[in-house]
């Protein structure tokens, strides 16, 4: 029990569960993103050879951001085995990783709300089409067409934005 009332084993118990989970991880990254080392991820993300010319370990810098995205992804994986109780590598197939790759595309992966905005966006697209009752065989190629075109119109947007800021440059 989580709370007098509140039982992990209920789905609204490990909803609270998960909320708590999520709020703790956004609370971390935020205190990573604002911290010294913070800076030096964003750093080495814009160029390694001022870290390199500044005496940063930029191997050590990349383990540690591997250990600590791992750390983190073991998290949620964990809590996902645990609400299934019965783990198979068929369910983390191609779909699903394009699925996350979709998410942290549309939302970006610089700002922590981005991230949250473009999961939610792959999230709550199929529980909507749901919700208007279209049927199954159907929903899943509306899902796949509006997340086409979900990555179509923000590679169009970045694309086109990057040659404004360079023919200003050069003009």
């Amino acid at each position: 029990e989580l709370f007098p009332g509140i039982s992990i084993s209920q789905p609204l118990g490990f909803f609270f569960l998960t909320l708590v989970v999520v709020f703790v991880v956004i609370f971390v990254f935020y205190k990573l993103y604002k911290s010294p080392f913070g800076m030096i991820t964003r750093a080495l993300r814009e160029g390694e050879y001022a870290l390199l010319a500044s005496g940063r370990n930029t191997n050590r810098i990349r383990l540690l951001l591997f250990v600590i995205s791992a750390a983190f992804i073991g998290c949620g994986a964990y809590l996902h085995a645990t609400f299934m109780s019965y783990i198979h590598p068929g369910s983390f197939n191609l779909e699903a990783s394009i699925f996350i790759l979709i998410a942290v595309f549309i939302g970006g992966s610089e700002k922590i709300w981005g991230a949250l905005a473009g999961a939610a966006f792959v999230v709550l697209l199929p529980e909507l089409l749901r919700f208007v009752e279209v049927p199954d065989h159907i929903a899943a190629h509306i899902n796949q067409m509006i997340y086409g075109l979900a990555l179509i119109g923000l590679i169009f947007i970045r694309f086109s934005g990057s040659s404004n800021k360079e023919e200003k440059a050069h003009a």
